[in-house]
């Protein structure tokens, strides 16, 4: 029983319980049959809607279903992209990147494939409508297509620390338009070679096996190359980014000794110009009477706020946030004043 069935008995076992309770809960007559046929209603309006749904979301994705030898498993892939790419001269690299992963024992959810393959893969598949399986839900789907893949005993690449499986592409739905392979035009002759056809059949499949081996072994070198290319690129740019920072660095030292010299010159001596940059920052904050004046003052204003329901007509004008903020300012403002007008004065 696959996924959809399963929906399926889920709407008839709600259905069911629906009207068990329309018939204990509701009064018999036109209400009660009313509840009943929408109850129906419903549980084939969900049906169809769950379907529909479904349908949408996958349809615009082909699906592969392929049966991979000799394990026997079924990949079951909805390809969001593919890019096949030549190899060899006879030879080409399928990568699929599916929209949902895949579980592949062994590897974990897997979302990317290789497929080797002989002849572009336009000449191999051939997408039509048939049904696809989401996640065990059975659909109706407008781009289907079959495979037998043959997988490579140990090899498995390897894209950005995720596992991709590598599989040889066997059969497909366009196989039958290939042209014959020598092989079966010796099967369908009347040729005395035909006596030596257990050999013939050996030779054969060893043939196949070193070309699907000789297929990812092109595609690992290409793959290779590439990253290799890109890694030179990546180098050079680096290269070009630490030359930028170097030179960045010997203007930062040329500007360093100029604002230094100009230190220089206007306090005339070193020990000035040190005193001068060790009054810089916090070195040179210093606690005063004004300073804790306006401490002071803030704490009280809080204290106020804090007990302004004991003093009348003051307590409520500052119970108003505005008021309370106003108030911060206006202190805030008068000893900013006062330090300006009094100290700045005697310091001078």
């Amino acid at each position: 029983m696959d996924r959809s069935d399963l929906y399926a008995f889920i709407w008839l076992f709600v259905l069911y319980f629906y009207l068990i309770a329309v018939s204990n809960f509701v009064p018999e007559g036109a209400m009660q049959k009313g509840l009943q046929i929408a109850g129906v209603a419903i549980l084939v309006c969900g049906m169809v809607v769950t379907d529909f749904v479904i349908r949408e979301r996958v349809n615009k994705y082909p699906y592969i279903r392929a049966r991979v030898e000799p394990s026997g498993k079924v990949l079951r892939i909805f390809v969001e992209d593919w890019r096949d790419r030549q190899v060899d001269k006879t030879l080409w690299s399928l990568k699929i990147k599916a929209k949902w992963p895949v579980t592949i024992k062994g590897l974990g959810k897997v979302k990317e494939f290789i497929i080797n393959h002989e002849w572009p893969i336009h000449k191999r598949v051939n997408f039509r409508p048939g049904q696809a399986t989401w996640f065990g839900y059975v659909v109706d789907h407008p781009q289907t297509e079959f495979m037998v893949l043959y997988e490579y005993p140990t090899v498995t690449s390897v894209d950005h620390a995720q596992p991709v499986p590598v599989y040889w592409l066997k059969h497909a739905s366009q196989d039958y338009y290939l042209p014959e392979v020598p092989i079966t035009k010796l099967v369908k002759s009347n040729n005395p070679g035909v006596k030596n056809l257990p050999l013939i059949l050996k030779l054969h499949k060893a043939v196949e096996q070193l070309k699907a081996e000789l297929a990812e072994a092109r595609r690992a070198a290409f793959f290779w190359h590439e990253k290799a290319v890109e890694l030179e690129d990546r180098v050079a740019q680096q290269e070009t980014e630490i030359k930028g920072l170097l030179e960045q660095q010997s203007n930062f030292t040329a500007d360093l000794v100029e604002r230094l010299i100009s230190l220089l010159a206007h306090c005339q001596t070193i020990e000035q110009a040190i005193k001068r940059v060790k009054g810089v920052g916090w070195a040179a904050f210093t606690f005063n009477k004004w300073l804790a004046l306006t401490i002071i003052s803030l704490g009280g204003l809080i204290v106020l706020y804090a007990m302004r329901d004991s003093l009348g007509g003051i307590g409520v004008w500052l119970g108003n946030p505005v008021n309370m903020i106003f108030a911060f300012l206006v202190v805030a403002l008068v000893c900013g004043i006062l330090y300006l007008a009094l100290v700045r004065k005697v310091k001078k």
